[in-house]
């Protein structure tokens, strides 16, 4: 299903920095950044939002680029893509690791990131709640630098009592 191009101007809504994690993941690769890509096609994204990927590998912004670039080109028009690309961040990190998330923090604060920061957790469910931690222990949570929005990508838990947990 394509999704309509914006009739009224991208400055109606506000820009936002859209973290992924688990970016390398099948789910972020196959589901998520094509989506991101399709709304970026429709003129749905405000011109300064900004997706920082929030990964394991030893990347650079060029290399993270690089991948999504020869893995979506189908998906859009060079254009589109290039624009798209632009957008990209790559943040290397652990989930598990504190330190991660305090350069994350640092990043973040650039003037190139919106201080509206929406944390997708495209990851397993064992893990949200020491991204959570590590989220919070960072000072990231913290609304008073921005809007602060967590999304979990269901399921999120095993069963129905670990979901309930």
């Amino acid at each position: 299903m394509a999704i309509k191009p914006r009739k009224s101007s991208q400055s109606e809504c506000n820009a936002c920095t859209f973290v992924i994690f688990g970016v390398t993941g099948n789910l972020a690769t196959n589901k998520l950044i094509p989506a991101l890509l399709q709304l970026e096609e429709a003129g749905q994204l405000p011109n300064q939002t900004r997706i920082v990927g929030f990964g394991r590998r030893d990347w650079t912004d060029e290399q993270w680029r690089e991948k999504v670039l020869t893995e979506q080109a189908d998906r859009a028009d060079e254009q589109t893509c290039q624009r798209f690309i632009a957008r990209l961040h790559f943040h290397q990190g652990d989930l598990n690791d504190e330190e991660s998330y305090r350069t994350l923090a640092y990043c973040l604060k650039q003037p190139e990131f919106p201080a509206a920061v929406i944390f997708y957790f495209a990851v397993s469910p064992d893990t949200f709640g020491p991204i959570c931690a590590n989220l919070a222990a960072a000072g990231l949570t913290d609304e008073a630098q921005g809007c602060r929005r967590v999304v979990i990508e269901k399921p999120f838990g095993y069963d129905i009592e670990s979901a309930r947990a």
